[in-house]
């Protein structure tokens, strides 16, 4: 659509938009001085009859010297109008917060533009241009205001001290006035809407890094969007993250060929996004504007923001974030991987650069420095242009930019490249767990899994405090099982099978697991490359187990282990999904799932452009398992109570095409 067929498609909007609400042109001056009045309240009786002295059909007609009174065919003149009167000393600032909504309005219920292209329409930086006047006016009215940082939802948990007070005021601050800068917020009249009032709510956390370090304090305003209507208000808002398995891959084929590892947030991630369908909302807490006409509807409890951008909070705001950055690594010549959608990877002259997204942190690997910093250029500027001549994809702003890799989402991260090794440490994190709960006096043990003994053992006061905290404590390990201490898989994941009703037994056992790591805070899952080899191996570990207790007498436990040379890369041990008869069929299910998380690592590597020469190694020690992947003659007549769905193992071995799969007994 070029620049005139907007503008005329617009001021079709408005045109439509008055004519739906018979006031006719006769009734506009009454019309928009009601509105004005309710908008100003009515203590502000003055300034009501300055906005009735307005000559409407000025701002909605093209006014010519020859007669002609034709409705104005696009928002420009309208916008225009509006300029030039307030620069014949009008004020139109009411005016204008009346004939935005009532596009926007038009909008949702017509459907003819979506609220990205009015956005920009309305936004534009263009030097002189009558909308880029406009919104500036409204940013420095909205930026006048002052600030309250106890306000902030977590301030109660700040240090004392007037210092911290102040830190919170300033990130308050900040925050409120980056989201005005990047034209998030349009006012709007609360008539003008038939949609819930959203709240925004302040959010205040003081930062720290791996090593528990003070780094920032930081505020974010947060959308409820609990509230929001689904069909109305949202509809798509599903947006996936990098599978932590994936990244462990991909840090192992780095560490294995001693690539570059760097890392990097983008600022302000969400609000670079426009949201698909328009919301309200009040002023946030802590934030007291200023601007007497303001201040006036906000007292009479009329004003609202629309909101324009992805704010955080909003249902469908990862989804539009996801949509822009994957639009935009997309357009840079990036592919999106097959098997995750936050897995990104392109060849720049004959060098492979993957990225791995997870909200706004970006992991980027490749063997050359000068591609990264020509991604990261590449990044900082604006990308593609619409029909309207406006970039498509904008700018981003890196914050912290590190390499090599120091952290990424809470995860000590130390490389080093000359000699490939790699560890990841949750040192920190688990420190604060004990410390949180007044646990860091527990006796150390060196194994996490309780003897019966302690089991038999009377309730002690620490028992009872776990049992009251059970779920709490045990999310926060979850989280760091499922990152980085993937050995613990198995005696966490027994513990989560008593989450929802916990006992006084499973409260024993996870304080065995806290005594265990109590004294090992220290520990690392570490990637190392001996040597450089000519390509990479990838084997498989799998076995399972008959493990009764008091939840699930009948199932067995899969235990599961996949290793990228010395790398590894994945650890489970989970309770079976189906009771098996025998033996033969428990080590099936385990060889089944493990064939299928071989296979998905060997996807990944073969699109990256790794073509294995050599199958992938599954090593297990069941007699019976061995001889039905070989093919070799047996009675089948005792296998055939296993499901069929289990022989994904044969066929893996037989399709050599996809994959080989080599057995070998240990």
């Amino acid at each position: 659509m070029t620049q005139a067929e907007m503008d005329a498609e617009i001021g079709a909007d408005v045109n439509q938009a008055l004519r739906r609400t018979s006031r006719g042109n006769a009734g506009d001056r009454a019309w928009l001085a009601n509105q004005s009045s309710t908008l100003l309240g009515a203590s502000n009786v003055a300034a009501s009859a300055h906005a009735s002295n307005i000559d409407t059909e000025r701002v909605f007609h093209h006014g010519h010297d020859d007669g002609d009174d034709s409705v104005a065919d696009s928002m420009d003149d309208v916008l225009a109008n509006l300029i030039q009167m307030e620069r014949n000393g009008g004020d139109c600032a009411t005016l204008l917060t009346l004939v935005i909504p009532c596009m926007m309005m038009e909008a949702r219920t017509g459907g003819a533009l979506t609220l990205q292209a009015l956005t920009k329409e309305m936004l534009k930086e263009k030097p002189g241009h009558t909308h880029a006047a406009v919104a500036e006016s409204w940013r420095a009215r909205l930026k006048h205001a002052s600030y309250d940082g106890s306000k902030l939802i977590g301030f109660k948990n700040f240090p004392q001290g007037s210092i911290w007070r102040e830190r919170a005021d300033a990130a308050l601050k900040s925050e409120w006035e980056r989201l005005v800068d990047m034209c998030t917020f349009l006012p709007a009249v609360l008539g003008d809407f038939d949609m819930k009032k959203l709240s925004i709510l302040p959010l205040g956390d003081i930062k720290l890094d791996s090593n528990g370090d003070y780094k920032k304090t930081k505020a974010r305003a947060v959308l409820d969007g609990r509230k929001q209507q689904r069909w109305i208000e949202y509809n798509l808002h599903s947006s996936p993250t990098i599978n932590i398995e994936t990244l462990r891959l991909l840090l192992a084929i780095a560490t294995i060929n001693g690539w570059h590892i760097a890392a990097a947030d983008i600022m302000n991630a969400y609000i670079n996004a426009f949201l698909d369908q328009f919301l309200v909302s009040g002023i946030p807490r802590g934030v007291h504007l200023l601007d007497p006409e303001i201040r006036a509807a906000i007292d009479a409890g009329l004003f609202l923001l629309m909101i324009l951008r992805a704010l955080y909070g909003a249902r469908q705001a990862g989804r539009c974030w996801y949509d822009l950055i994957r639009g935009k690594l997309e357009h840079m010549g990036f592919s999106v991987s097959n098997h995750d959608p936050c897995m990104f990877f392109q060849w720049y002259q004959g060098i492979l650069v993957i990225l791995a997204l997870w909200v706004d942190d970006i992991v980027i690997f490749c063997q050359s420095l000068e591609v990264i910093d020509a991604f990261k250029s590449g990044m900082e500027r604006t990308q593609g242009v619409d029909t309207g001549g406006d970039p498509l994809f904008p700018a981003f702003e890196f914050g912290e930019w590190s390499n090599p890799i120091t952290e990424f989402t809470g995860i000590g991260i130390h490389y080093d490249r000359e000699k490939r090794i790699l560890r990841l440490q949750h040192r920190f994190y688990l420190q604060n767990i004990l410390e949180m709960h007044g646990l860091t006096a527990l006796r150390p043990l060196s194994c996490p899994a309780p003897s019966k003994q302690e089991l038999d053992s009377p309730p002690d006061e620490t028992d009872r405090y776990i049992l009251a905290h059970y779920s709490q404590i045990l999310g926060k390990l979850m989280f760091s099982m499922v990152n980085v201490y993937i050995s613990l898989s198995w005696d966490i994941g027994f513990c989560t099978r008593s989450m929802s009703a916990p006992t006084i037994q499973s409260a024993k056992y996870l304080k065995c697991i806290l005594r265990f790591i109590s004294n090992k805070t220290d520990m690392a899952l570490v990637f190392a490359a001996k040597d450089r080899p000519d390509e990479v191996i990838s084997y498989v570990l799998c076995d399972a187990d008959f493990a009764p207790n008091h939840h699930s007498e009948c199932y067995s436990t899969s235990g599961i282990v996949t290793c990228l040379s010395y790398c590894c890369v994945r650890s489970k041990a989970k309770k079976q999904r189906f009771a098996g008869k025998t033996t033969s069929e428990t080590e099936l299910m385990a060889a089944s799932d493990a064939t299928t998380y071989a296979l998905g690592d060997r996807w990944i590597l073969m699109e990256l452009g790794f073509h294995p020469q050599v199958p992938t190694f599954m090593f297990m020690d069941n007699n019976a398992i061995l001889a039905q992947v070989a093919m070799v003659r047996f009675d089948l007549s005792r296998t055939r109570h296993i499901r069929a769905n289990f022989y994904n193992t044969r066929h893996a071995c037989t399709q050599k095409d996809m994959c080989h799969c080599a057995f070998e007994q240990t």
